[in-house]
């Protein structure tokens, strides 16, 4: 299964590290969409996972995406959801 994070911050560095660790999924198969080339250095780096600035090539590429940005920091580009099933789970 390809999990995939829009944002990489500490919620989703997290969320990667513990699902890598507890084998839950490989670090090949976790997809990160960030805003800057530091960040997809450093996830790059720290998980061996593959990061993008592009929200839709994580969308494409994932059968699970996380979310995992605050509210006030929405994704720049709108993402568009072509799978035929999805749920939004907007868990507080």
């Amino acid at each position: 299964m390809k999990v995939g994070f829009i944002g990489g911050g500490n919620m989703a560095s997290a969320m990667i590290g513990g699902m890598i660790q507890k084998g839950v999924v490989s670090a090949d198969d976790i997809l990160v969409s960030v805003r800057t080339e530091k960040s997809v250095e450093r996830l790059t780096n720290q998980f061996g996972v593959q990061a993008t600035m592009e929200n839709e090539a994580v969308v494409a590429g994932s059968d699970l995406v996380f979310l995992a940005v605050k509210p006030y920091n929405k994704p720049r580009q709108k993402l568009h959801l072509t799978r035929e099933d999805y749920r939004i789970d907007s868990s507080r």
